[in-house]
């Protein structure tokens, strides 16, 4: 998939179309700690791209690669986010807990972990102000990356230029002899 640049596309929409597919599993499936599971395969399969995405965006030599993997890493965050707040995934969760289908501690840590994940990112709010939330967050997003690239210009125009430390000859003498 990802032997040219427009690659990660489709490495996106194939994640995206999982995802959604295993969300429309846990619609169906009675509280078990297969939605537990199922919720970890969703989490793999996003991660998957956000991961070789970063990579790619920040060490790729070829700047086609570079700018591919920058739009598949935000377009994948904004579905995660869509994620984040799915009352489906949050509700098939609480399900689980409540009617105590979770027989393990493993899958009884995991759910609590997730649900108290639902809760923080705003999953209980009025439908408006998780929209909003999820606005705030996709513009936090952007903007923390657009200051980091620009750092990372500034650093790298540093680096072309030089920084020139004037010393005098006792000050470096003593620190070579250190």
């Amino acid at each position: 998939v990802l032997r040219t640049a427009k690659g990660f596309r489709r490495f996106v929409d194939e994640a995206i179309q999982r995802s959604d597919e295993l969300v429309a599993h846990i619609a169906q499936l009675p509280p078990s700690a297969e939605i537990v599971r199922t919720m970890d395969e969703i989490s793999n399969t996003v991660c998957s791209v956000i991961d070789s995405a970063e990579l790619c965006r920040n060490t790729h030599p070829d700047r086609e690669f570079a700018e591919e993997a920058d739009k598949a890493s935000m377009r994948i965050y904004e579905h995660l986010q869509y994620l984040n707040t799915n009352t489906t995934l949050y509700n098939a969760i609480l399900k689980a807990e409540s009617e105590g289908a979770l027989l393990s501690e493993e899958s009884q840590k995991a759910a609590n972990n997730l649900r108290v994940d639902f809760e923080k990112g705003g999953i209980h709010l009025p439908k408006d102000k998780l929209e909003r939330v999820n606005q705030l967050n996709l513009a936090i997003a952007h903007l923390g990356r657009k200051g980091v690239e620009e750092q990372s210009n500034a650093m790298n125009a540093t680096r072309q230029k030089g920084i020139r430390i004037v010393t005098d000859s006792g000050s470096v003498s003593s620190a070579l002899r250190w």
